[in-house]
């Protein structure tokens, strides 16, 4: 699983959105869920998310990947298919 934690207003954010867009579903090997900080502040804060966009890699329920800023969608699509291994 692909977390993107974003906020309101960040053109990091929109841009990172766009570019998951881009990522054709059927590229789509694992669950991707974008998780807004401002509205689920408990779980921004228990991942430690400080700066937007954050991308977490998830592999058997523990945090293997993390990145802080904007990954384009080839980039995605091949962190997608490392964490579905």
């Amino acid at each position: 699983m692909i977390q993107i934690f974003k906020m309101k207003d960040c053109p990091a954010c929109e841009e990172q959105a766009r570019e998951l867009k881009k990522v054709k579903v059927k590229d789509r090997p694992t669950l991707v869920q974008v998780v807004d900080v401002n509205e689920q502040n408990a779980l921004a804060d228990l991942n430690k998310i400080v700066e937007a966009p954050t991308i977490l890699g998830y592999r058997h329920g523990k945090v293997v990947y993390r990145h802080v800023g904007v990954l384009t969608a080839a980039q995605l699509s091949r962190l997608m298919a490392r964490l579905a291994r």
